[in-house]
């Protein structure tokens, strides 16, 4: 879709065409799905965000003052709601607990697509690169989590902490590892954007 399709298309929602909205949706749910994917890692949270992002864009789609920044506002809403997700799934504890359990689930269900397994490879190693910045001592404790898939107990052990310690030192990783994995999510943003 060229820029002035995609503005022909917002500025048709804005004056109240469901057509162009549902237009709008079918051309931009791919790459908004991509980009939650990459951010999410879980192809059907990308797919209930993106739906929900497009609700809200629909919603709030008369305060878009630029219609060509469309693009951009709806991936911003996005991103806030892949954050609302991941804040409500930290609050109830993980769903997985290790790179493998993610990866034989989505064995189990013959969900892995090429460019699916593409993006998770990708992202795998992003956070590794994004690990492999954070300061040694954190740095291990997650490795030691989640390439090794130690218990907290394995981990006090393994490192001479106590449980506490350990929770302290990974509730820290993630802290400060979550600001560099969203600023890669960002240039995934970009990539979507190039591909669309």
């Amino acid at each position: 879709m060229t820029p002035e399709e995609e503005m022909k298309l917002v500025t048709g929602c804005q004056s109240g065409s469901e057509e162009a909205f549902c237009d709008l949706v079918r051309f931009m749910a791919p790459p908004l799905i991509r980009f939650l994917y990459a951010f999410l890692n879980d192809i059907d949270a990308a797919e209930e965000v993106a739906q929900l992002s497009f609700l809200r864009a629909h919603r709030g789609m008369a305060r878009l003052r630029e219609p060509r920044r469309f693009r951009a506002w709806l991936w911003r809403i996005a991103r806030y709601a892949a954050l609302d997700r991941i804040r409500q799934e930290n609050r109830r504890g993980p769903k997985h607990d290790s790179f493998n359990e993610i990866g034989e689930s989505w064995a189990d269900e013959n969900l892995v697509l090429p460019e699916e397994e593409l993006v998770r490879m990708d992202m795998i190693e992003t956070t590794r690169k994004a690990i492999d910045q954070l300061p040694p001592e954190i740095a291990k404790v997650l490795r030691l989590r989640y390439e090794k898939e130690l218990t907290y107990r394995e981990l006090a052990e393994e490192l001479g902490l106590t449980l506490f310690q350990v929770k302290a030192r990974l509730a820290r990783a993630r802290n400060e590892l979550r600001p560099k994995l969203l600023k890669a999510a960002s240039g995934w943003e970009q990539f979507c954007d190039e591909q669309s």
